[in-house]
């Protein structure tokens, strides 16, 4: 079941947010030095009325989570996790569905987000959900 979150799943969302950030930290140490997760982003995350985030349950526990920001005539996505206990059960792919559909229905045209080229699982993954590269950003490191 996906449903829209409201406070009442700061804790519950800490621990996925805690799954993505060590993963990143792990793989790109220089970028990710604490987890931007605080009581007060997710409180003004929610009271926004152009940000959305919906949780996907099993059992009334938070499995999954998309966030996702309203600009303009389009989505960006900022977030999608599944917790690593309940991947590969299609329950990402629900949750861009979800998204999809509400972009229909609310006349948005196209979704958009970004991913590190490190992240080759996520990379697959939206490749799959058929969203196309759009752009290329390089850097090099001093």
């Amino acid at each position: 079941m996906i449903k829209k979150l409201d406070e009442s799943y700061y804790d519950e969302l800490y621990l996925l947010e805690e799954e993505i950030f060590l993963y990143h930290q792990r793989m790109r140490p220089s970028s990710f030095k604490e987890i931007p997760f605080s009581k007060k982003i997710y409180h003004d995350l929610i009271c926004n009325e152009n940000y959305f985030i919906f949780g996907y349950f099993i059992r009334q526990k938070i499995v999954g989570v998309i966030y996702v920001n309203k600009r303009d005539d389009m989505f960006y996505i900022d977030d999608i996790c599944v917790s690593k206990n309940y991947r590969n059960q299609n329950i990402g792919s629900q949750l861009l569905a979800y998204v999809e559909k509400l972009a229909r229905d609310t006349n948005i045209k196209r979704i958009e987000l970004d991913v590190w080229s490190f992240n080759e699982t996520a990379i697959n993954f939206y490749q799959k959900n058929k969203f196309t590269p759009k752009t290329i950003c390089y850097e090099k490191i001093l």
